[in-house]
């Protein structure tokens, strides 16, 4: 990950303008939160949560966070 430039990252991935992400930008960290759901062909649906964060200073990777919850519809 490019540093010191993180108002462009944010500019070219367009992060503010995207349903369902949110944009962490602290002292420290940038990053983003995203969640969605998918429904699939036997009607579950599988919620999904990922969050990225990066070290300003380095550009380090700090955290990463993949959650899948399904949730099966019965009749």
């Amino acid at each position: 990950m490019p540093i010191g430039d993180w108002d462009f990252l944010t500019e070219i991935g367009n992060i503010t303008e995207l349903v369902g992400v949110t944009l962490i930008d602290t002292d420290d960290e940038w990053g983003t939160v995203g969640t969605g759901s998918i429904q699939t062909g036997d009607g579950s649906v599988i919620s999904v949560y990922v969050e990225l964060r990066y070290e300003k200073q380095n550009g380090t990777l700090n955290y990463l966070r993949q959650r899948y919850t399904t949730l099966v519809l019965t009749s």
